[in-house]
């Protein structure tokens, strides 16, 4: 195998950034979209 790979779970952008994004994220509103996607959340 030849080229460089990305690093796993590689973000382009920087962790405070990350982190920010995240803590916008509606708890509410991932569930709704992952129950659409037939994907579930246990409790």
């Amino acid at each position: 195998m030849t080229g460089k790979r990305e690093k796993p779970l590689h973000l382009d952008m920087d962790p405070d950034e990350a982190l920010e994004r995240f803590l916008q994220t509606d708890p509410d509103e991932l569930k709704r979209r992952l129950e659409k996607k037939g994907n579930y959340i246990r409790n």
